[in-house]
């Protein structure tokens, strides 16, 4: 166009319209010094009509331009000022204006100018571009951005529209990023790739956002169709190799590297692929290789594919990469066209078991798995496959919640494979969930010394320590969590667990609590039954003090306040008690005294005081079974009547054992001489022996049942003095007392925080004498 033009110029060149049409293309071509001239030939051409005021001003926005290029902004603003005056309303001169006012960095006259431009014509998509930009440098990005997407409506351009919708949208992700909201950023920079999917900037920024995140597999995919969509795109192969390289997968990353390495020694990534190259071939040695051929192998095999997508070899071959790869996802896709294409092909079930099993899919795998074994006709190979069978089994079954099927499976695989901690670990959950805490202990201890960095059989651990009160190794479990796993969920509940039993073990908790009883018939009374209601405040401050590894001291202050409202009386309970206990191995031995003291408030009367001396022995005679003794000395003091002074004896016995699934059995046995202080009130003296056995079965991991079979039996060491019959006295006859209750429990964790607790008792009170009860008049009643 410019040769045609040239020689046209040349053969009239006295024509005006020539020299304007040829000082145009110049401009557009920012040839400015040609395009200056024949403007000012196509001036002096015209003469002074008309065409000749147009042409000079059309030079004179050339000259404003030569002169804002050259940085001499002034003389472009004075030139624009003194257009101004003669075309005040010409918005080609605005534009050019604020152009000149923005180079200059005079933002706010900028933004003036256009806006005057826009309040002239408001669908002037090119001062809507420019405003945005000028609305960019001030900082104020919604101005910005709500100018570039009316630029984007107003343009007819194709290209310019895209364009403006690209900077709104990475505009957007800066403000995104800036503030912390990092999905709003990947919005927007989705939005930009999916108007121009080669945009390397976006797919990188992209890219970047989802490796801090952590989504390792988002930031490939983005990277992976950027390097699709622009081959060339040598920051998309870098990051990709760095990111293939963090993953230890040398394949890809040596072979996007290579692809840089390629290009030759010109491209601005080559430097840093060359220094992480050199960097995997010194790790790898001499697999490097081996690596090589196989990225070589495995991108031979991808344009095969391409070729021909049902090559079944070639699915066949690339899913034995990824499965090396371990990109389960990519060989499971492999493998699946091999099974479209050769359904009698074994070996392509054999990898889908186990590539199945590797994505958490247990039924696919066990599926797999049996047909392999229909289409395998060499037994040897069948045999080999019964662990990972029995494994894929058992992982179906559990996550169906079948349990005692799924603990079968995994023993199966322990029969096997005794170190299989994978197998190892079921064993250890499926017994906790089933309350069979001992037995979780010691599967759990069997993963910890295969697998000593599995933070989850730790934690798990110190729960089924914590619940079978072994505080300080569940502390120092917990401790370990706390300490070495990274930030999330596991770390959180390690920290608060540690916290709280290191307050346990040495330091102050506290606890409160608060109850109502309603009572129908508290005088025990058929005649005459007297109704109360009470409500109880309860709390309990426990400070701990662990003086060695052996010994730990504890002081627990418990105060208690109960309100009688139907007979208007309270009684204030407070009790203290020092304890020490000695930890040896399988051995606790604990040494206590509590003080306790009962006294009225409202009616200022001291009740009674007791001093409780105790001493026990807790024994694990073995793993499951547990023996408890105590033996206690408690003296009883009545304030405001002696007569009912006493001491009193005691012998405890608990023995507990795992019964297994989840069922566990205590037998408890207890003796209690009690003697009076005062030969007045001697009768009250006793012997008493009591039974009880418990049945605790665990339904799930958060519910439990238990139930509770107890007797006694007291015999009083002196005839009965007082009990009347038809008021007369029987002097020669000591009172037998014979008790037997059955009491049904049941609770359940709906959360974290809150648990549901529900009981049934029965209790049945026998005695070879009558019982003395009083009605709420104070008049006597007997009842056998």
């Amino acid at each position: 166009a410019m040769r045609h033009l040239t020689r046209s110029v040349a053969l009239a060149p006295e024509n005006s319209s020539l020299h304007l049409a040829i000082a145009g293309f110049y401009e557009q071509l920012k040839t400015l010094d040609k395009a200056v001239e024949h403007y000012r030939l196509a001036v002096s051409t015209a003469a002074d009509s008309e065409a000749a005021r147009a042409a000079e001003k059309r030079l004179n926005l050339t000259l404003v331009k030569q002169y804002a290029a050259s940085g001499d902004v002034d003389t472009a603003l004075q030139l624009l000022n003194s257009m101004l005056e003669e075309y005040p309303n010409d918005a080609r001169i605005l534009q050019h204006l604020g152009f000149a006012y923005l180079i200059a960095n005079r933002f706010e006259a900028a933004a003036a100018v256009y806006e005057s431009v826009l309040d002239k014509e408001p669908n002037n998509d090119a001062a809507h571009m420019n405003l945005a930009g000028v609305y960019e440098k001030m900082g104020n990005v919604p101005a910005a951005v709500t100018h570039l997407r009316r630029a984007a409506e107003l343009t007819p351009n194709v290209d310019r529209k895209n364009d403006a919708l690209i900077k709104a949208e990475l505009l957007e992700a800066d403000e995104a990023q800036k503030r912390g909201d990092l999905e709003g950023a990947i919005a927007a920079l989705q939005k930009v790739l999916v108007i121009n999917p080669a945009m390397s900037v976006s797919s990188n920024r992209l890219a970047g956002i989802y490796r801090e995140q952590g989504k390792i597999a988002e930031a490939e995919k983005i990277l992976l169709a950027a390097t699709g969509a622009n081959p060339d795109n040598l920051d998309a192969r870098m990051n990709l190799a760095s990111l293939y390289a963090e993953r230890k997968n040398f394949i890809d990353a040596i072979w996007q590297l290579g692809q840089i390495l390629g290009k030759g020694d010109k491209t601005a990534q080559y430097s840093v692929a060359e220094q992480l190259y050199q960097q995997l071939a010194n790790a790898l040695g001499e697999k490097l290789e081996s690596v090589r051929s196989t990225a070589k192998k495995k991108n031979e095999l991808i344009q095969a594919l391409f070729l021909d997508p049902d090559n079944v070899t070639a699915h066949y071959e690339l899913g034995v990469i990824y499965t090396q790869q371990r990109i389960y996802d990519k060989a499971q896709e492999s493998f699946e066209n091999v099974r479209r294409l050769r359904p009698d092909n074994p070996q392509a079930y054999l990898y889908l078991g186990e590539i199945y099993n590797q994505l958490q899919k247990h039924a696919e795998a066990v599926e797999a798995f049996a047909t392999y074994i229909s289409l395998e006709n060499d037994i040897s190979k069948v045999e080999k496959l019964k662990g990972p069978f029995a494994m894929a089994l058992g992982q179906y079954l559990y996550k169906e919640k079948k349990f005692e099927a799924a603990l079968t499976q995994f023993i199966q695989v322990l029969e096997i494979q005794p170190n299989d901690a994978y197998a190892q670990y079921h064993v250890a959950l499926i017994s906790a969930q089933k309350g069979e805490l001992d037995e979780a202990v010691v599967a759990y201890e069997k993963v910890l010394a295969s697998v000593p960095s599995n933070t989850a059989a730790r934690i798990n651990l110190a729960m089924a320590r914590e619940q079978l009160g072994q505080l300080s190794a569940a502390s120092e479990l917990f401790g370990q969590v706390a300490a070495e796993s990274p930030a999330g969920k596991l770390k959180e509940t390690a920290e608060t667990r540690y916290r709280l039993l290191k307050k346990r073990l040495n330091g102050l908790t506290t606890s409160a609590g608060y109850s109502v009883t309603i009572d129908d018939n508290s005088n025990l009374s058929e005649f005459a039954p007297s109704e109360e209601q009470t409500s109880t405040l309860y709390t309990s401050f426990d400070y701990n003090y662990r003086y060695s590894d052996q010994w730990q001291l504890n002081m627990q202050y418990s105060p208690s306040y109960a309100t009688y409202h139907v007979g208007h009386y309270d009684y204030l309970s407070q009790s203290i008690e020092p304890s020490a206990t000695y930890d040896k191995r399988r051995n606790l031995y604990t040494v206590s005294y509590r003080y306790n003291k009962l006294e009225g408030l409202l009616n200022e009367l001291a009740v009674s005081s007791t001093n409780l001396y105790s001493l026990s022995w807790n024994h694990e005679v073995e793993q499951g079974r547990r023996l408890i003794s105590e033996l206690t000395y408690q003296e009883y003091s009545a304030t405001t009547n002696s007569l009912f002074n006493s001491t009193t004896s005691g012998l405890n016995l608990s023995y507990s054992k795992s019964l297994g699934k989840g069922v566990s059995g205590t037998l408890g046995y207890g003796f209690s001489a009690n003697e009076n202080s005062s030969p007045v009130n001697d009768d009250t003296a006793y012997r008493s022996h009591s039974l009880s056995y418990r049945l605790s079965k665990w339904l799930s991991e958060s519910s439990n049942v238990g139930l509770t079979v107890n007797g006694s039996m007291t015999n009083y060491l002196h005839s009965d003095r007082f009990t009347r019959v038809d008021f007369s006295v029987i002097p020669e006859t000591r009172r037998e007392n014979t008790q037997w209750g059955l009491t049904l429990s049941y609770n359940y964790r709906i959360n974290a925080n809150v648990r549901f607790f529900a009981s049934a008792n029965y209790q049945q009170n026998d005695s070879n004498l009558p019982v003395l009860v009083f009605d709420n008049r104070g008049t006597r009643d007997t009842k056998d």
